[in-house]
C-alpha cells in the first residue's frame, strides 16, 4: 500500500485590536477655572472605553470576528506623569470589565487635571488554541484636559506623541523640532524662549538629555533655542519616553529658568516594532538525491508591503532538524542559522525522513552593553560597546 504523510500547516491568526471610545462622551475635557468645573464632568458622565480584539484564521478552522470572551489576565493601568499604577476593581475613578464579552472595558468617573493627561493602558491574553499559542495584546488611550480659563501655552512637535518604529522600512535617525504657541500664533525662536528635553531613565525618572554623555548615546540636542532633538532610534532600545518643557520669559531670556510644574510640556514615546510578518522558506526539494550530504534552504518573510529584505537584521533565523517518526514526538535540535544556510542531511533516515524547522525569534534592540553592576562597558577608545 501506498501511503504519503499529510500534516496541519496553520497560518499565523491575524489579530486586530483597537481601544477607544464608545459612547458620546469624548477623552478630551475642558477646564474652567472661573466656575471650576469640567466639560464633561466625567463624576458625572463617565467616559467609556472599550478594547476590541477580533481575529482572522486564514485556514478558517476558527471562525473570524470579536473574541473579547476568550481573553484572560486582563489588566488595566494608570500612567500619571510617568508613574504607573496597577488599576484594580477597588480602585476609586475606575470601574473595570475584565472578563466576559466586554473584557477590556472601562469606564473613567474621574477628572482629570490640566495639563496633567492620563494615559489608560489595558493588556490582556488570547490563546490559540490551534498551536497553543499565547497572543499578548496591549493597547492605551490618552485622557486629556484643556485649560480654558486663560491662553495656555502649548508645546507642539511635529511627531506624534505615541510613534512607532519599524526598523525595516523606517529610517534610524529621527529629528524632532518643537515649537510654542500661546493663541493662534507660534512664539518666535528668539533669547525669551528655550526648550529642555527630558529623558526617561531605567529609574523611571526624567532628567535632561545630555546630562549622561554614556546614557544619552542614541539622541542628541541642536538648534535654535534648542528646539530639535535627533534621536538613532535603532540605538534607543524597545521604546524611550521624552518630555519636551517649554521654558518662556517674554520680559527677559529663558538662558536662566530651570522647568518647573506648571512649565508647558509635551510628552512622547517612541517604540520599536518589527511587523506582523509570515514567515516560509524555499530551495528544499521534495525529493533529496540519495547521497546527497546538505541541504540550502532560504527563509523567506513577508509583510504586508511584500518580501522583507535581509531579515535577518532583526530576527534571528534557527533552524532545526529531526528525524521522523512513524508515531510519538520528534525530538528537534539545531542545525544552522541565517537567511541561507548549508545544513546536513543527518537526519534523514529511510522510509520516515527528516523534518525541517525554521524558528524565527526577534534579535530585540541594540543597546550598550552592560557588567554585572549595571556600569556601561567601553572599549579602549572610550567608545561603548553595542550589542544586540
Amino acid at each position: 500500500m501506498r501511503t504519503k504523510r499529510f500534516d496541519f500547516n496553520f497560518k499565523p491568526l491575524r489579530i486586530i485590536t483597537s481601544f477607544g471610545v464608545v459612547g458620546s462622551v469624548p477623552g478630551r475635557q475642558t477646564y474652567d477655572g472661573n466656575t471650576d468645573g469640567y466639560i464633561p464632568d466625567l463624576s458625572l458622565t463617565p467616559l467609556q472605553l472599550r478594547l476590541s480584539v477580533s481575529r482572522q484564521d486564514k485556514d478558517e478552522v476558527l471562525p473570524h470576528g470579536e473574541i473579547n470572551n476568550l481573553l484572560t489576565n486582563v489588566t488595566f493601568t494608570q500612567i500619571l506623569d510617568g508613574v504607573a499604577t496597577l488599576i484594580t476593581a477597588g480602585t476609586s475613578g475606575y470601574s473595570i470589565t475584565t472578563s466576559g464579552n466586554n473584557a477590556g472595558s472601562i469606564l473613567v468617573s474621574k477628572n482629570i487635571a490640566p495639563l496633567h493627561p492620563i494615559t489608560i493602558k489595558v493588556e490582556a491574553d488570547y490563546l490559540d488554541t490551534r498551536l497553543n499559542q499565547v497572543h499578548h495584546i496591549m493597547e492605551s488611550f490618552l485622557i486629556v484636559c484643556d485649560n480654558s480659563t486663560e491662553v495656555v501655552p502649548e508645546v507642539e512637535v511635529d511627531i506624534d506623541d505615541q510613534s512607532v518604529w519599524d526598523p525595516y522600512s523606517d529610517p534610524d535617525s529621527i529629528t524632532i523640532t518643537a515649537g510654542l504657541r500661546i493663541g493662534k500664533p507660534l512664539v518666535a525662536y528668539d533669547t525669551h524662549l528655550k526648550f529642555v528635553w527630558l529623558k526617561k531613565r531605567s529609574n523611571d525618572t526624567f532628567t535632561e538629555v545630555g546630562s549622561d554623555d554614556t546614557e544619552d548615546y542614541d539622541m542628541a540636542v541642536s538648534g535654535t533655542c534648542d528646539k530639535c532633538l535627533t534621536i538613532n532610534r535603532r540605538l534607543m532600545g524597545s521604546d524611550t519616553e521624552i518630555k519636551c518643557v517649554a521654558l518662556y520669559n517674554k520680559d527677559g531670556a529663558a538662558s536662566s529658568m530651570s522647568p518647573t510644574a506648571t512649565s508647558p510640556v509635551r510628552c512622547i514615546s517612541l517604540a520599536r516594532r518589527i511587523p506582523d510578518y509570515e514567515d516560509d522558506f524555499t530551495g528544499v526539494p521534495l525529493n533529496i538525491p540519495p547521497g546527497s550530504l546538505y541541504l540550502n534552504p532560504t527563509a523567506v518573510l513577508r509583510d504586508t508591503k511584500g518580501i522583507i529584505e535581509n531579515p535577518d537584521r532583526e530576527v534571528h533565523l534557527i533552524w532545526k532538524g529531526a528525524t521522523n517518526q512513524a508515531s510519538g514526538s520528534l525530538t528537534y535540535t539545531q542545525i544552522g542559522h541565517g537567511v541561507s544556510p548549508i545544513l546536513p542531511t543527518s537526519k534523514i533516515v529511510s522510509e520516515l525522513g527528516m523534518v525541517l524547522g525554521l524558528d524565527v525569534v526577534d534579535a530585540g534592540p541594540i543597546g550598550a552593553l552592560e557588567d554585572s553592576d549595571g556600569k556601561l562597558v567601553e572599549d579602549s577608545d572610550g567608545s561603548l560597546i553595542l550589542v544586540q
